[in-house]
């Protein structure tokens, strides 16, 4: 539990220190809070498997980050899609 935490944090502090950002410690215990960054919209649509030029299509157009987020979070992933689709056929 908590020992494995405390003997695997200072590595897991260098690996995500670039996209961690720290906060106050967590229930007066002496290890640190971490709050990781925001995705960007471009990484949830990879995410989500989107191609790569639709992807830069919505991205260059007006559509804001917010509606962009909503698009991909409410979205299913294409490939999972497709592979359930392909079995109805048989």
């Amino acid at each position: 539990g908590i020992w494995l935490l405390r003997e695997t944090l200072p590595t897991i502090q260098k690996i995500w220190k670039p996209i961690c950002v720290q906060r106050e410690s967590v229930y007066g215990s002496d290890i640190p809070k971490r709050l990781v960054r925001r995705l960007t919209p471009k990484e949830t649509g990879r995410l989500q498997t989107v191609p790569e030029e639709k992807l830069e299509i919505l991205i260059n157009s007006e559509i804001s980050d917010t509606q962009l987020y909503k698009m991909f979070g409410n979205g299913w992933t294409i490939d999972v899609i497709a592979y359930i689709l392909s079995f109805i056929n048989k």
